[in-house]
């Protein structure tokens, strides 16, 4: 399964960003049998991660194992934003993405930030990977556009995350995950300026608070050098050469 996260999708049902995680905490229990495997680790600044309150976590995604790694090592659940494509696969996929109270993206960018927004504001914890879809190579690709916006409108402090291990054991081409060292790196949480806020962010404010997460989540990924690369990547362009803005967006903006 690749947990991409789009922007367009069906519409046959509403976000299900209450749904309850029953099957999430049966998994995380489960889960720490297989922790040896991967000699699997909570790292970094484990004591900084706020235990209340709403918080956005922002991560790499070089494995399809990414939320599972994350769900077996975070210490809250993490309700993750997921392609509908995937959400209505099949009747057993969305049981199962429904059991685990996942947010399925889609219908519109406004409505999964209104469901984004309604779960981070009763204070639970959502996990997105701001690449927006899995890495071929392992290395972070440039961050799609809207944790600014998130964090602006709620308030929500963002935690960036890196996970490091997970591309060597199960790239995306892979069918089942080697054992390998696998620790997940926590780094500090970074609040948007004067949040909460009503209107939309400049775009200046907006930038500068995205590209401190691309720098943490580089760095606490073992890619100090891609952050550079990226975000000379994702200036803006002159009127000569205009963006192109036909890919798909991993996190809705307004």
């Amino acid at each position: 399964m690749d947990a991409e996260l789009i922007g367009a999708g069906r519409t046959q049902e509403t976000h299900s960003s209450t749904s309850p995680m029953w099957l999430y905490w049966l998994t995380y229990i489960g889960g720490q049998a297989l922790r040896p495997y991967w000699r699997l680790s909570l790292v970094g600044d484990t004591r900084g991660i706020p235990r209340t309150g709403p918080l956005l976590l922002a991560c790499n995604h070089a494995s399809f194992l990414d939320p599972w790694l994350l769900g077996f090592t975070f210490p809250r659940g993490i309700r993750f934003l997921i392609s509908r494509q995937w959400y209505f696969r099949s009747g057993p996929w969305n049981f199962v993405f429904r059991a685990n109270g996942t947010i399925p993206v889609g219908e519109s960018p406004s409505r999964t930030l209104d469901a984004v927004c309604e779960a981070l504001g009763r204070g639970e914890t959502v996990g997105v990977f701001p690449e927006g879809r899995i890495s071929r190579d392992g290395r972070i690709q440039p961050f799609r556009a809207g944790l600014a916006h998130i964090a602006a409108r709620t308030g929500s402090p963002v935690l960036p995350l890196g996970i490091r291990g997970n591309f060597r054991s199960m790239p995306r081409d892979r069918r089942w995950p080697s054992p390998s060292t696998i620790k997940v790196h926590v780094g500090t949480p970074v609040t948007f300026p004067g949040a909460p806020v009503a209107r939309p962010p400049g775009r200046e404010t907006s930038e500068s608070f995205q590209a401190e997460i691309v720098r943490q989540v580089c760095r606490l990924a073992g890619q100090d050098g891609r952050a550079d690369e990226i975000l000379g990547a994702t200036r803006p362009r002159t009127a000569a050469t205009p963006r192109n803005t036909s890919s798909a967006t991993t996190i809705p903006s307004p």
